[in-house]
């Protein structure tokens, strides 16, 4: 957990690259694979190359920015998911304090983190299953927030739901995946 680097991202786990007059910002999808979006908030399938009116030498510095990041995060991104992965299948646990450090600060794995379903547990009882949202606050189903203070924190399996529960999350996670998208063009606006 304290391995994972920053790679200077921002708390919401994104990092702009600047052309000078013109900006790109890059964030991550759920296999921490590179995301581009333009000033107005479009997904770009490449960096452009610098225009005319760009900044030659800051454009220079962001590409080769870019293609650092790429090649790192890609090192890291299949463990860093297969983390998760047997985390989940072995109900690893963090406390609190821990997952706000490793999880909600860490800028790499908010990518992940906000996609995922977490819970505060009592030993191996669920007490209270909870979502990140863009903000880096918890909720819960019913928009209530969450305190982590002296919690013990872990992934939800979908097993641990009733089946109302399931399919409830799944809905206020496809919701919250729409109103992140819009959250980003709102910033990048």
């Amino acid at each position: 957990d304290r391995l994972v680097p920053t790679f200077d991202l921002d708390r919401r786990g994104r990092l702009r690259l600047d052309y000078g007059p013109r900006h790109f910002d890059v964030g991550f999808d759920e296999q921490l694979r590179p995301i581009i979006y333009d000033e107005a908030g479009k997904v770009r399938k490449s960096l452009p190359k610098p225009a005319a009116q760009d900044d030659a030498d800051m454009a220079a510095r962001a590409i080769a920015t870019f293609k650092g990041l790429k090649k790192d995060v890609k090192a890291i991104a299949s463990q860093q998911i297969a983390r998760q992965e047997h985390a989940l299948a072995t109900s690893r646990r963090w406390t609190g304090q821990d997952f706000v450090l490793f999880f909600l600060e860490q800028p790499l794995m908010f990518n992940l983190t906000h996609r995922l379903l977490w819970g505060r547990y009592e030993g191996d009882r669920l007490v209270e299953p909870f979502r990140v949202d863009a903000s880096l606050e918890c909720f819960t189903l019913d928009d209530q927030k969450v305190v982590l203070d002296d919690a013990t924190v872990g992934l939800v399996h979908p097993l641990q739901l009733d089946p109302v529960q399931l399919v409830a999350w799944r809905e206020a996670f496809i919701e919250d995946e729409v109103m992140i998208q819009s959250l980003i063009r709102r910033i990048l606006d």
